[in-house]
């Protein structure tokens, strides 16, 4: 059963972003190298999803394919991305994001990547408003200034003029923020959008995040590394490794009762507060180099509850739950379903 399967009978009208069967590949000469292998996900309306897993999973690459801006060597070799219907593969990447009220806009890690040096912050943002072509200067500058004095930016309308240099790294990444959110798009791309930023001032963003999220009814999908960060603020998880889907479920479930391997030892090697070690748990091995895996599940060789079938058999998502799959064959050998509440901080998964 695949992840867009917890839908059940959702109108098309609620769904924001509907990807299927995504895939993508990396060119090495003459080979093709899968990067991400049929991604399937339904993000709705209003609805902030994270994304996790190991560097290298696919998360970045996920978020730059659904804004059509794969890096060069990338192309989409299979599946769909629909927005609000729209065929996001087919047309012109740029009409993405000229779609007044429909289009997809992406926060970069990096602010002063994303933002251009030699333009000052206001003509960047009313340019970001005015993109879907509803808008008069005028009314693009007011929202602008509006926008900015939500995120945060104090004496917003006078400091227009300035340019990227004259802000902090918290200022400069809250600006990103508005220049996202300036054309009201349907979906929200976060990449890493907190990284560099202390614990106060991502607190602060991620709050602004959801408050203007929830007003305008604009979808979010945040890739992060930080769980916690992502128990904050998503109401559902997606866990990739090795470019495939492991786990999709409701954030609360997958942190406290996961059901895949590879999503606990994740948890598990988190530090806390709560319980004082030496050592924190880490996952053996290394992920699969792109290209590599070996057939059956991806994450068999680092998996202590790994059984021969795990090393050949296709692995497939399926119901665990109420609206949460996972892709593991020996889930209920595992996790038997009476045996309610394990806990997400248990080693399940990992070596000593």
């Amino acid at each position: 059963m695949t992840a867009a399967a917890d839908t059940g009978t959702r109108t098309a009208a609620e769904v924001a972003l509907r990807i299927h069967g995504l895939q993508v590949v990396s060119q090495a000469g003459s080979r093709e190298v899968p990067i991400l292998r049929d991604i399937d996900l339904e993000l709705r309306n209003g609805e902030i999803v994270g994304v996790v897993g190991e560097s290298g999973s696919g998360k970045s690459t996920l978020c730059r394919a659904v804004a059509r801006r794969l890096p060069s060597g990338l192309a989409v070799r299979g599946g769909s991305i629909r927005l609000r219907g729209l065929d996001v593969l087919a047309g012109k990447p740029e009409r993405l994001h000229r779609l007044p009220q429909d289009g997809v806009r992406m926060i970069f890690q990096d602010p002063l990547k994303a933002l251009n040096p030699v333009m000052t912050i206001g003509d960047q943002c009313i340019e970001a408003a005015m993109a879907g072509g509803t808008l008069s200067r005028p009314e693009a500058l007011a929202r602008s200034i509006d926008l900015l004095e939500r995120m945060g930016i104090r004496n917003a309308r006078s400091r227009m003029s300035d340019y990227p240099y004259q802000f902090s790294g918290g200022q400069r990444q809250r600006i990103v923020v508005s220049i996202a959110l300036a054309g009201e798009p349907a979906v929200l791309l976060a990449d890493e959008p907190t990284s560099a930023l202390d614990v106060s001032t991502q607190a602060a963003l991620l709050e602004l995040i959801r408050q203007v999220c929830a007003e305008r009814n604009t979808a979010v999908l945040f890739v992060s590394h930080n769980y916690a960060v992502v128990a904050q603020l998503c109401s559902r998880i997606l866990v990739l490794y090795d470019g495939r889907t492991m786990e999709l479920g409701p954030s609360e479930v997958l942190l406290s009762r996961s059901r895949h391997p590879y999503t606990a030892a994740l948890i598990a090697s988190l530090p806390s507060i709560d319980h004082r070690v030496t050592r924190l748990p880490a996952i053996p091995g290394q992920p699969p180099r792109g290209g590599e895996a070996a057939p059956g599940c991806p994450f068999h060789p680092r998996c202590r509850y790994a059984a021969d079938a795990c090393r050949t058999a296709p692995i497939e998502l399926r119901d665990v739950g109420p609206a949460h799959q996972s892709a593991c064959l020996r889930v209920d050998a595992i996790w038997p379903a009476s045996r309610p509440g394990r806990s997400g901080r248990d080693d399940e998964g990992v070596e000593p």
